[in-house]
């Protein structure tokens, strides 16, 4: 054991509260998502779902200035991307 657990007690504040807020928001998604697939095909509802990926990159851009953070992500996805083309092996179908 590394006995790094700590109480939470022991942790501020902020952290405690992003923490509280995220689980919140968390299970009101799922919720959202699933009051989504009830009332339309998953053929919709999926799409809209995953641009929320999208969204969630412009906002940081737009909101916290990062697209530097972006840009370099960016770069390195094209790396393995262009290594996993390279190495792909020809697959039996």
């Amino acid at each position: 054991m590394r006995n790094e657990w700590q109480l939470p007690e022991h942790i501020a504040a902020r952290p405690l509260t992003f923490l509280i807020l995220s689980g919140i928001t968390t299970g009101l998604s799922w919720l959202c998502y699933y009051r989504a697939l009830q009332l339309a095909p998953a053929s919709w509802v999926a799409p809209i779902d995953k641009l929320s990926v999208v969204i969630a990159i412009i906002l940081g851009v737009v909101i916290f200035g990062r697209a530097d953070k972006f840009k370099t992500h960016h770069r390195f996805d094209s790396d393995c991307i262009r290594c996993t083309r390279s190495c792909s092996v020809n697959l039996p179908s």
